[in-house]
C-alpha cells in the first residue's frame, strides 16, 4: 500500500470512530464547517507523517470542533488528542478534552473505542443545578434551650 492510501485509510478510520461517538458538526450542531474537523487532521498528519530526517517516534498532534448544548446556550470547546507512531504509521486517539466556560476536564483511555462521547463529556463539565440551602425564616427566642413547645 502507498503511501496516500496509507494516510487515506488511517483518517477514514479516524472519520469513522469520531462519527460513531457523535463528534460530527451535525450531532453536535456546531459553528465549525462541515470537514473543518477532518481537515485539519490531515493537514497535521501530513506534517507528522514526512517528519523531518532525525525526528521520529510517537508525535502528538491536537484537532478541536465545538459543540453546542442545551438548546444553543451551552458553548463546550472539544480538543480531540491523538498520537501517532512515525515508525509504524499508526494514528490512534488517546483522549478527549472538554472546555466550557471555567471549567474543563479531560479523559484519556487505552483503546479508542473507549472514547466518551460529546454528551458524556458535557456532562462533565456543565454546572450542576445546585440545592438551595434551607433557611430560617426566623427563630423563636421564647423558648429555652430544651424546651418544646
Amino acid at each position: 500500500m502507498d503511501d496516500k492510501a496509507k494516510i487515506e485509510r488511517l483518517l477514514q478510520e479516524q472519520s469513522d470512530l469520531l462519527a460513531e461517538k457523535g463528534y460530527t458538526v451535525t450531532n453536535l450542531q456546531s459553528p465549525n464547517l462541515d470537514g473543518q474537523l477532518m481537515s485539519e487532521l490531515k493537514e497535521k498528519l501530513m506534517k507528522l507523517y514526512y517528519p523531518p530526517a532525525g525526528e521520529t517516534g510517537i508525535k502528538s498532534m491536537q484537532v478541536g470542533i465545538t459543540g453546542l448544548f442545551k438548546s444553543k446556550r451551552d458553548v463546550v470547546d472539544f480538543k480531540l488528542n491523538f498520537l501517532f507512531d512515525t515508525a509504524k504509521k499508526a494514528l490512534q486517539l488517546t483522549s478527549v478534552e472538554a472546555h466550557h466556560k471555567e471549567r474543563w476536564k479531560i479523559q484519556v483511555f487505552f483503546h479508542p473505542k473507549n472514547c466518551p462521547t460529546p454528551k458524556e463529556m458535557y456532562d462533565l463539565v456543565r454546572p450542576k443545578a445546585r440545592k438551595p440551602k434551607p433557611r430560617i425564616i426566623s427563630e423563636d427566642s421564647t423558648l429555652k434551650k430544651g424546651q418544646s413547645i
